[in-house]
């Protein structure tokens, strides 16, 4: 069982990661199942890295905010190898092409980037810069270990939308993932969120109010984004939920913001 939990783990960091991590997984029902319960795993991760070059960057170098803005977003795209970004930027195609939806399925699978791609992907990244930058910078450092929550979150919501979500279409990522999982699994991110806010509770309770705040931010854009996917797409398919780990950061960096601008402030 241990066995299968660490290669399950594994398969996660090699699907959604660019860590080179050689070991070969045997790509059966198991190891799949443990991999999507590890997607918050995945994001929880990648939140360390974030709040480690934040701390250290703040507290021993003198790196201005931009160039740290610029390292955070830099790192966000190599560590998924621009995965999400490629999601993001076909759904965007399809969306805004006002085609019927298997003509939009179609786009989907087209490499080609079109113009609404280009836009689209602009304005996101800089939107993201332009809100890590004011969040950093009304952060204070004992407050930094917030920002590791935003993958954490949009990760656990791309697994949920595998476990609950209708394809699309019967091929794909997607599919090839959602036909070996069980819905059940999905109590297994119950556990996390319980164990993260007995955590909070416990060690940092003066944060209480920005964790509630991101994971309430979060659960409504699960809905929301899930409920696009099926009204427009038909459900979901490997780019609508790249597309959606992408929007799910954009929608936390903005919540985190509006909150220390308007509320906390």
């Amino acid at each position: 069982m241990l066995k299968t939990v660490i290669e399950g783990t594994i398969f996660s960091f090699q699907l959604l990661t660019t860590i080179p991590l050689k070991k070969q997984v045997p790509y059966e029902k198991e190891q799949v199942r443990i991999s999507v319960m590890s997607y918050p795993i995945v994001g929880g991760f990648l939140g360390i890295l974030i709040f480690s070059l934040l701390f250290v960057m703040t507290e021993w170098t003198a790196v201005s905010p931009i160039v740290l803005t610029l390292l955070i977003a830099t790192i966000t795209i190599v560590y998924s190898g621009g995965l999400h970004l490629d999601g993001w930027m076909d759904a965007s195609d399809a969306f805004f092409s006002y085609k019927s939806r298997s003509e939009k399925i179609e786009i989907m699978k087209d490499s080609r980037i079109g113009a609404f791609a280009a836009i689209s992907v602009f304005l996101l990244l800089a939107w993201k810069l332009v809100l890590i930058y004011e969040v950093i910078t009304l952060l204070s450092v004992k407050q930094f270990i917030i920002v590791a929550l935003i993958p954490f979150f949009t990760r656990m919501s791309l697994g949920m939308k595998l476990y609950f979500g209708k394809l699309a279409r019967q091929e794909g990522m997607a599919f090839a993932m959602q036909k070996y999982i069980k819905k059940k699994d999905s109590l297994s991110y119950l556990i996390m969120l319980l164990t993260l806010f007995l955590g909070i509770i416990i060690f940092f309770q003066h944060l209480l109010i920005y964790v509630s705040v991101l994971f309430l931010s979060s659960v409504s854009f699960y809905y929301v984004s899930a409920k696009i996917d099926h009204h427009v797409f038909g459900g979901i398919t490997g780019d609508t939920l790249g597309a959606s780990v992408e929007g799910g950061e954009l929608w936390l960096w903005m919540t985190l913001y509006l909150l220390l601008s308007f509320v906390m402030g």
